[in-house]
């Protein structure tokens, strides 16, 4: 039980004070990105005001209230692209893990002397990756809830109600992704793609070892990051496209790592 207690160790070692940092850099940048888009969108409501104030003769027309929604998708930079940003820097943490970075084999040498075999150890370090994707998710949940609070703290009454959040989950694709409320095929797109890239995150560390490279990890977290958070409420046919791709993902990383492990392996 040590020796495999062992693997998570190392592995933790490794990632879990930079995906603290990555939690923290992620925060502090969607509060922040919140409060300016918040700022600017009630600024273009009371521009607009002032508009009807200045000119009697157009009439007046109603102004909305900024939705929640809106100050989620202010801007080219908003909460969405902070979560992309800090979901690629998550998956780079767990791909360059394990890693002989310049040279250096004093990561293969602490794998090479570990009481198991490489096999497992992939597969431990991809069950790392994985939980380290769920906890992730977790937290990017959770820091929607904080904004929707800031939210309902700083608008008008009148603006939002009880179904504030659950409309802003249907209208927002990363809020809808983060919490798809009862949208089942979300949570399982979810679940693939996080397999998909752990197993992909894991083999890198053991391509490197072998002096290769696995540059397909760019590709996949690529269009898995853009994707989660851009499809919202009903696009199920989306969610199960994503889910053939994440199950062909997985097939072909288990299938290359567990042809090349060959019976061979260091216990």
């Amino acid at each position: 039980m040590k020796k495999h207690i062992s693997v998570w160790m190392l592995a933790a070692r490794g990632t879990i004070f930079k995906v603290l940092s990555i939690f923290a850099l992620m925060a502090a940048g969607q509060i922040g990105i919140f409060r300016w888009a918040f700022s600017q969108a009630l600024g273009e409501r009371e521009a607009k005001i002032a508009q009807q104030a200045l000119h009697p003769e157009y009439g007046t027309w109603e102004v909305p209230y900024p939705r929640l929604e809106k100050v989620l998708d202010w801007g080219t930079v908003n909460v969405t692209t902070v979560w992309i940003a800090a979901f690629l820097l998550v998956i780079a943490v767990l791909s360059t893990n394990g890693m002989a970075m310049s040279g250096n084999s004093r990561t293969r040498y602490t794998v090479q002397r570990l009481p198991i075999r490489e096999r497992t150890f992939v597969i431990h370090t991809a069950l790392y990756n994985f939980l380290v994707l769920i906890v992730f998710w977790g937290f990017s949940a959770a820091m929607t809830m904080v904004l929707c609070r800031m939210y309902y703290k700083a608008a008008d009454p009148s603006a939002y109600g009880i179904q504030t959040t659950f409309l802003a989950c249907y209208r927002n694709g990363l809020m809808h992704s983060l919490l798809p409320l009862e949208d089942i095929s979300r949570y399982v797109r979810n679940l693939f793609m996080f397999v998909a890239l752990a197993l992909q995150s894991a083999g890198c560390g053991f391509w490197n070892r072998r002096g290769k490279k696995s540059l397909a990890i760019i590709f996949v977290s690529l269009a898995f990051a853009i994707n989660f958070a851009a499809n919202g409420v009903g696009t199920s046919s989306h969610d199960w496209l994503w889910i053939l791709v994440g199950l062909l993902v997985s097939s072909w990383c288990s299938f290359n790592l567990l042809s090349y492990l060959g019976e061979g392996d260091q216990e």
